[in-house]
């Protein structure tokens, strides 16, 4: 695991600890394509769910690794920016505790916002598809301070809820403000998924859990407007979306100083965030004014990172091109001798980079070929007339010819009999 350069809070950084260490002993991140497939199709449905999240996980921890990436912050070693990332937790005390819940597809991706909010709110995290915090999601609206990993030296009771817009969602200033009068801590769990992921993940939180709902301004542009195009008025990315709340539940707790102090924190690491991105995309910085000193320092740092990179890719290659060519010389000399039925020298004499399937005309990449060739969609476009593979039957010529006898004209080209066609009359 790459240390950062400062440590992240303790509960965020508990909770990549707990999940990190744990994943990375199944083996199933390990299993190639192909058998991964087979395990697939030998587990109950019941469980299918719950092993792909377990792939999908497993499998980014281990590239985050591979990549040297910091586990903490998401981003690459050189450009780790666990070191800015302020917590601004005290600004809410001990009255609220954000919770991120994150989909497994979310997890561990570079342009996602959810885990900069957990390290500036010090939020403890919930992974779809780990086994412990799929049993916190599950009891959400019994859990305590203590079972979130909490230390907890009062004895305060909890009140889970659930950012959700449902139809009978409260407002979530309300509830706060509900809450800190009847001395009770708030626990909002903050979902961090696409909208279609989103409402995944709330059918799988209790019912018991109440919801609340935020209010967005109808002026308000996204800062996250310069990495991702905002398709609605109030989509905004989960950063800005958590903001908010724990912003209006401060509100709702009598504390608007504190609220303005966090949203202006809270805006500077956005900003900062959204230009590394922009950075590592060669694009020109959206918020100079605010991100220059860290691009500055963060820019030599990654185009060496890259040259490292590729580096290493060509090394990788130049093994593969080598590792290749020994195997055909050796396919040749077996072809000479005839122990071999087939030649198999000019089949691996072929670069490894086919990553586009030129039947269905589209992107596979080389690593999913072997399965994309076997499923229904690519059997589907080899059997169409025209393609690669599709070979004439008896049926299918008799389609053919019974379509020309129709168009005689059409198919024989001549082009004074086409014209000598008479259009269909319309109907009286």
């Amino acid at each position: 695991m790459t240390e950062p350069v400062t440590s992240p809070p303790m509960r965020y950084r508990h909770s990549i600890d707990e999940l990190a260490a744990t994943v990375s002993g199944w083996p199933v991140a390990a299993l190639p394509e192909p058998e991964f497939i087979e395990l697939f199709s030998r587990t109950p449905k019941a469980e299918r769910y719950t092993l792909i999240s377990k792939r999908r996980l497993a499998v980014k921890i281990r590239d985050a690794r591979e990549k040297q990436c910091c586990m903490y912050c998401w981003m690459p070693a050189p450009v780790c920016i666990c070191g800015i990332v302020p917590n601004v937790s005290s600004a809410f005390g001990s009255a609220t505790v954000p919770v991120m819940v994150f989909h497994p597809e979310e997890f561990l991706r570079r342009s996602n916002t959810g885990h900069i909010a957990a390290m500036l709110y010090d939020a403890p995290l919930l992974v779809e598809g780990f086994p412990p915090h799929d049993e916190r999601m599950r009891s959400f609206h019994q859990q305590t301070l203590t079972s979130m990993g909490i230390s907890n030296t009062s004895s305060q009771a909890v009140h889970p809820v659930v950012l959700f817009p449902a139809h009978d969602a409260k407002m979530a200033s309300e509830v706060a403000s509900a809450a800190f009068a009847s001395d009770r801590v708030l626990m909002p769990a903050l979902i961090d998924a696409t909208w279609n992921q989103a409402g995944s993940l709330n059918k799988r939180l209790p019912k018991d859990a109440e919801r609340v709902a935020i209010s967005i301004p109808t002026n308000y542009t996204s800062l996250f407007a310069p990495l991702r195009e905002q398709t609605r008025s109030t989509g905004v990315s989960t950063l800005e979306a958590t903001c908010l709340t724990l912003e209006q539940i401060l509100v709702g707790q009598g504390k608007p100083a504190e609220a303005a102090d966090l949203s202006a924190a809270s805006v500077r690491c956005m900003k900062t965030f959204v230009d590394l991105v922009r950075m590592q995309k060669h694009m020109d910085p959206a918020y100079p004014d605010v991100s220059r000193p860290t691009i500055e320092a963060c820019r030599g740092h990654y185009d060496a990172y890259l040259r490292s990179l590729d580096a290493k890719y060509t090394d990788a290659v130049a093994r593969e091109t080598a590792l290749r060519r020994e195997a055909a010389a050796a396919a040749t000399d077996s072809t000479a001798e005839g122990t071999l039925t087939q030649p198999l020298a000019p089949h691996l004499n072929y670069a490894p980079v086919l990553n586009y399937c030129y039947c269905c005309g589209a992107y596979v990449g080389w690593s999913r070929m072997d399965v994309h060739v076997r499923g229904a969609k690519h059997l589907r476009e080899f059997g169409k007339p025209g393609s690669l593979g599709w070979t004439p039957t008896p049926e299918s010529e008799f389609h053919v010819k019974r379509k020309a006898n129709r168009n005689p004209e059409a198919s024989s080209g001549d082009p004074e009999a086409a014209e000598q066609r008479q259009p269909p009359q319309p109907r009286t």
